[in-house]
C-alpha cells in the first residue's frame, strides 16, 4: 500500500482488504452489472422486439384480409348494381293494387288461353311493405296434364314474378285432372 488517501471512505475501506477478497468483490459487482444488463435491458428489449414482430405479422395478415375483402366488396357492388337493374326491369309503373289485379287477370287469361277450366279461386293474404307487395291465391283448375304444363310454362316465361308454392294433381276420369295450386304474386314498388 503505497498510497492511502484518508479523505476517500470507499478507497479507505477497500485498500486494506486482501487482494483475493477484492477480486471476489470485483467479480461480484461485474456479475451484478451483467445480471442487471441481461434482465433489465437485454431480455426486455428482446421481448419487445418479439412483440413488435408478432404485431407486424398480425397487421400484415389483417392487411391481406382487408385487400381480399375490398376485392370481394367490389364484386358484390357490381352484382348489387346488376340486381338493381333486374329489379328495375320488374318494377311496374302502376300502383301495387292495380298490379296485383293485373297479375290475377293475367292468371285468368293464361288459364283461358290453354283451355283450363277454372273451378274455384280464393285470395288468401296480401302483404303491403314499403318496397313490395305480395298477394297469395288458391286456384283449382280442371284440364289435361298437357294443359296444366302449358299453363305453368306460360306463367314461368311471363316475367311477372308469379311463384307456384303448392301444386296437386288428382285424376278425375279418362285424361282429365283436377289441378290445385297456391300462387304468390309479387309487385316491386
Amino acid at each position: 500500500m503505497y498510497f492511502m488517501p484518508r479523505n476517500n471512505k470507499l478507497y479507505s475501506y477497500i485498500a486494506p482488504v486482501r487482494p483475493f477478497y477484492r477480486y471476489v468483490l470485483t467479480i461480484f459487482i461485474l456479475g451484478i452489472l451483467v445480471y442487471s444488463w441481461l434482465h433489465g435491458i437485454y431480455f426486455y428489449l428482446n421481448a419487445t422486439i418479439e412483440q413488435y414482430e408478432k404485431e407486424i405479422s398480425s397487421l400484415s395478415k389483417q392487411r391481406r384480409t382487408i385487400k381480399q375483402t375490398e376485392q370481394s366488396d367490389i364484386q358484390l357492388q357490381e352484382s348489387i348494381e346488376g340486381l338493381h337493374q333486374v329489379v328495375r326491369s320488374y318494377r311496374s309503373n302502376s300502383s301495387g293494387y292495380d298490379s296485383l289485379q293485373e297479375r290475377m287477370l293475367f292468371i285468368f287469361k293464361t288459364a283461358k288461353d290453354v283451355d283450363l277450366q277454372l273451378n274455384t279461386y280464393k285470395a288468401d293474404e296480401h302483404v303491403n311493405k314499403n318496397w313490395y307487395q305480395k298477394g297469395s291465391m288458391h286456384f283449382e283448375f280442371t284440364g289435361t296434364i298437357r294443359q296444366g304444363i302449358q299453363f305453368f310454362d306460360k306463367l314461368k316465361s311471363s316475367q311477372k314474378m308469379i311463384q307456384c308454392k303448392n301444386i296437386n294433381c288428382t285424376h278425375l276420369h279418362h285424361d282429365l285432372f283436377t289441378i290445385t295450386c297456391d300462387l304468390q304474386m309479387f309487385v316491386v314498388a
